[in-house]
């Protein structure tokens, strides 16, 4: 019944939107007509086999003009009769999405190399000349050709982030060592993988920078010499049903012959990566990961998508030290793969966002899918392929109107809002365990942290920087600002505990001696004169009484609490020893490190305590007491 209602209804709404028999004619007179909403836009004489419609959204450009850092593009299929994939260019404005443009394209007929790379451009050119859009960043599924027009349209950090390592079949371009080996040292040039490359599957359609090596070639290359003496070959046997089996040899790609010189070039050129009709490549036959490794390998190449300079974390904070690193680390797994595919130059600069300065708001397509779920799910679900000029009404009069309330003076709050307040307040009861891994280092003040969690958040918080700051009122919630570099959260209302520390501590703080920027950097060696100089920095006369002070203020305090510690033992109450020892953790471990400390430097037996070791780095200004305690 409810399919039967949705039949009716659309041919008697054919009015609205049905205009000639054609539907490419009838979706062109119908945008004519809604020119109040839409711009057609002319991209000129396409090539032979290529289809194309691309329209921009009057109303939604118009409101977020100049405001634009960032955009995503996605495609998806099966929404319409004629089988044109439905692009869409989405902006990101205050953490939410918005629909500036449509594009409907398919090349399935088209025999031009890089025939959808170059339908591509010319609709991206055509958004950004007549809206003015020129992004920060482009988020990207991992599309050779969505890449290869955006790079020569937009100067902008592509950023994506799906491996792709779930799929049983994948693209695996034939691994170069030489390349590898000019790269990084430490890479080994003999290394050869075990199993041949699937020569069909060059990532992108195309060679990259590769030349084989005299045992990587492929073996069905034709002679130069025009004339050959056929193989003479024993005719099939039948199998056990008599019927004769014929296998047919897969065909050579005469494109393999084609090496380019640049990888721009080779992008900008390629054929597409996916077919038409979004299934896996035809010829792609490599099984070259198990199941169980799969899982490990994606959280490890997620570490360093998330990996950036202004993050304290394991690696030298540049960017050519996270790329070291993050190579070093995936070096033993599905080596020749990955490198080729993610990590080399080239690709390795189109996914980890340590490559620009700024960490971008959004991390994935995941908003431009959410788009196409509503569209599917509340729109065309009620239509079994229905037609095109159908599905440019329902995207021009049903389902952009409300974006337009959105994007105005007066929108209602966006949705990321209610996620980012359920996180924290998650976030505010989770337990710390002490003490904390000299790793994670949390600054709220620069609002970062080590920990795993905040670099894997979308919203980048954790538990440690949460806590560290004072209970915020409801309204911080509906106000707060995400920044695309330090401090990534700024709200007035944003005051960390220890906000009244002294005049000495702010001045060590100063030197970002605690940023990680120094203890991260093996490279660096610091002797003990440096070390006697870092500390009597800005050390004046009002500086040593605002010294004093605070050091017999703070004794007062705590030989106080020793002996109001000392009197709970005749309770014997275990609920205040479990609180004590978890709420003073840190600074009963900092004791017992001060207290080894001078253990250490007052032995005769051992050797004196490094300036830098890992373990005593937080005690490094300890000043040790002599033994004669005249002294």
């Amino acid at each position: 019944m409810p399919q039967q209602v949705s039949t009716a209804w659309a041919e008697i709404s054919q009015i609205f939107w049905k205009r000639n028999d054609n539907q490419l004619t009838s979706l062109l007179m119908l945008l004519t007509e809604l020119g109040d909403e839409v711009d057609v836009f002319d991209v000129g004489t396409l090539p032979d086999g290529i289809e194309m419609v691309c329209w921009g959204m009057k109303k939604i450009n118009g409101a977020l003009k100049g405001k634009v850092v960032e955009i995503a593009l996605d495609a998806t299929y099966n929404t319409n009769s004629r089988h044109l994939k439905l692009y869409t260019i989405m902006f990101e404005y205050d953490n939410a999405g918005f629909p500036p443009s449509y594009c409907l394209l398919t090349t399935t007929t088209a025999v031009e190399p890089g025939k959808r790379t170059c339908a591509l451009r010319l609709w991206m050119d055509a958004v950004k000349t007549k809206y003015n859009v020129h992004p920060w960043y482009v988020h990207l599924d991992k599309d050779m050709a969505e890449i290869g027009a955006s790079k020569a349209v937009w100067e902008a950090k592509i950023s994506l982030f799906r491996t792709r390592l779930s799929s049983a079949k994948l693209g695996t371009t034939p691994y170069d060592a030489q390349r590898a080996h000019a790269e990084f040292a430490f890479i080994d040039s003999s290394f050869a993988p075990d199993s041949q490359p699937d020569q069909k599957d060059f990532e992108g359609g195309k060679p990259s920078l590769y030349t084989a090596d005299d045992n990587q070639r492929i073996s069905n290359i034709p002679n130069i010499s025009t004339f050959t003496v056929p193989k003479l070959t024993l005719p099939p046997a039948l199998n056990a049903s008599g019927i004769l089996k014929i296998r047919i040899p897969p065909r050579l790609d005469p494109d393999l012959a084609d090496l380019y010189d640049s990888e721009i070039e080779e992008i900008l050129n390629s054929e597409d990566e996916d077919d038409e009709s979004g299934n896996d490549p035809v010829g792609s036959k490599h099984h070259f990961c198990s199941p169980e490794f799969r899982q490990p390998i994606i959280d490890l190449m997620e570490q360093h998508y998330c990996a950036h300079p202004l993050i304290p974390g394991y690696a030298h904070p540049s960017l050519g030290g996270i790329k070291e690193w993050a190579v070093k680390k995936i070096y033993s797994f599905l080596w020749a793969y990955i490198w080729e595919n993610w990590y080399r130059a080239g690709r390795w600069e189109l996914w980890a966002r340590s490559v620009d300065n700024g960490i971008a708001i959004l991390k994935t397509t995941m908003m431009v899918e959410a788009h196409w779920r509503r569209i599917k799910h509340d729109f065309l679900h009620h239509f079994h392929s229905p037609r095109i000029d159908l599905l440019a009404w329902i995207l021009i009069t049903k389902l952009a109107p409300p974006y337009y309330h959105h994007s105005g003076r007066y929108r209602n709050l966006a949705s990321w809002r209610k996620g980012f307040k359920a996180e924290w307040k998650k976030l505010e009861k989770r337990p710390i365990t002490y003490p904390l891994s000299d790793k994670y280092r949390p600054d709220p003040s620069r609002w970062v942290c080590g920990c795993p969690s905040f670099y894997k958040s979308r919203f980048l918080i954790c538990k440690h920087l949460v806590q560290a700051v004072e209970p915020v009122p409801v309204t911080f919630f509906l106000e707060v600002k995400r920044n695309r570099s330090t401090p990534f959260w700024s709200h007035k209302a944003l005051l960390f505990k220890d906000a009244k520390r002294t005049e000495v501590s702010m001045a060590v703080a100063s030197m970002d001696l605690d940023s990680g920027d120094i203890l991260t950097n093996h490279c660096y060696t610091v002797t003990g004169e440096e070390d006697e100089e870092i500390v009597d920095i800005g050390m004046g006369a009002q500086g040593q009484q605002i010294f004093d002070e605070t050091i017999d203020d703070k004794c007062t305090l705590l030989l106080d609490f020793v002996n109001a510690v000392q009197y709970q033992k005749q309770f014997k109450d275990h609920r205040f020893l479990h609180a004590f020892l978890q709420e003073g953790a840190g600074m009963l471990q900092m004791a017992k490190r001060c207290l080894d400390r001078e253990r250490q430097y007052n032995s005769t037996r051992s050797q004196n305590p490094r300036t830098w070791d890992a373990g005593t780095s937080s005690v490094m200004f300890f000043k040790a007491r002599p033994i004669n305690s005249n002294q």
